[in-house]
């Protein structure tokens, strides 16, 4: 019985690493990259590297892959950007807008149920000839605040759009060209974790 309990989770936890891995990016996608280039109007590019190097962020729709460069088009420049492999720092696609509901609703939630607390907290009295005691007052205050700023959060929030962006692998760009002869074999095995 123990067996297959661990077997179990080993073959659970093999099926959400191997879900969880980045797909190769699409031309087409969304991207933004981080590197040491200085992009021009025109699109010439002039990188500069070691640690001191200035960082730069661009936007735009993945082109594709040229041996070791990689193509990013964006409405800033008048041709595609070419830059190169060894100058980017980081590459991040966007996996489309989400609304803002989850962090709307806790901070609701959370001033929801102080607020109703606190007004909750001066009615009621602690005589002895009291029916209802203050607390029975405050705990419902702070039940029903919570329950109306949950609400009013999640409403507000679900207004607020932003751009989900997650960090992908400069490998699962695409293929990079091997400058090799053509009597050349080569190999490769790509390892994720």
């Amino acid at each position: 019985m123990y067996r297959s309990w661990v077997v179990g989770l080993m073959l659970s936890s093999c099926f959400s690493a191997a879900a969880a891995q980045p797909q190769q990016t699409e031309t087409g996608s969304r991207i933004r990259v981080t590197h040491t280039c200085h992009v021009n109007d025109d699109g010439s590019v002039r990188c500069d590297m070691g640690t001191s190097a200035r960082q730069w962020s661009d936007t735009g729709l993945f082109v594709g892959m040229q041996g070791d460069t990689l193509l990013l088009e964006s409405s800033q420049y008048k041709t595609p950007v070419r830059l190169p492999l060894s100058a980017i720092q980081r590459v991040e696609v966007r996996l489309g807008g989400g609304s803002r509901w989850k962090m709307g609703s806790t901070i609701g939630l959370l001033v929801g149920a102080t607020t109703g607390g606190v007004i909750s907290a001066n009615h009621g009295s602690s005589g002895p000839n009291d029916i209802v005691p203050r607390e029975a007052y405050v705990g419902a205050g702070i039940v029903l605040g919570a329950a109306c700023g949950f609400a009013a959060g999640a409403i507000t929030g679900s207004f607020f759009k932003t751009d989900r962006w997650v960090s992908q692998p400069i490998g699962a760009l695409g293929l990079v060209a091997l400058n090799t002869s053509p009597n050349a074999y080569a190999m490769s095995i790509r390892l994720r974790f």
